[in-house]
């Protein structure tokens, strides 16, 4: 670390450049910095010129604009999780989740392996819970209630009640290609 000068200490010359660069020039009779800027310049000198305390506080900008630009990205797989797949529909009745529907109820069947049903579905904790269904032809979402196993559905497909399917795809002739759903107990 490159000592700092003290009036009286400063040699005319070469060493003029360095001190008046400081504001410490012979002429000078008062000293011009407090203690604190005397103690940031040394530590600037010793950390290529530039104070540490300034080197802290960008860095921590930084690393703080870099951590909230990814935040959202970090924070949705936790809040949802989207798929894709057909959507079909089924008569409810008795469902694996051991409550029963009726056709009129928005309640959705999700694919065996999705659902993962342990030795009793009716504890399994995707019972109950909701998804968001859209349909990006239609532009709109809806919600149902997670309440029954698919047997026949691919991983990713969803089988609706009646009520919910003309609600989705008012058009569709039984199932329907490419709806997007997602919902926070779904995993993914």
């Amino acid at each position: 670390m490159r000592r700092i000068p003290l009036p009286g200490q400063v040699k005319e010359g070469l060493d003029c450049f360095e001190s008046c660069h400081l504001g410490l020039h012979p002429s000078i009779s008062h000293f011009p910095f407090s203690p604190r800027t005397l103690f940031s310049i040394s530590i600037a000198d010793a950390f290529g010129g530039t104070p540490i305390f300034s080197k802290y506080i960008s860095n921590t900008v930084k690393m703080r604009s870099a951590l909230f630009a990814a935040l959202p990205a970090l924070l949705l797989p936790a809040i949802t999780s989207a798929y894709s797949g057909d959507m079909t529909y089924y008569t409810p009745g008795l469902g694996s989740c051991g409550l029963v529907h009726s056709s009129s109820d928005l309640v959705v069947a999700l694919s065996i392996p999705m659902m993962g049903n342990g030795a009793n579905p009716n504890n399994n904790p995707k019972c109950g819970s909701w998804i968001g269904i859209w349909n990006p032809v239609t532009k709109t979402k809806h919600e149902a209630q997670v309440v029954d196993t698919c047997f026949a559905c691919q991983y990713t497909d969803i089988d609706v009640s009646p009520a919910l399917f003309k609600l989705v795809a008012p058009d569709g002739d039984g199932r329907v290609h490419g709806i997007d759903w997602g919902g926070p107990m779904v995993g993914g």
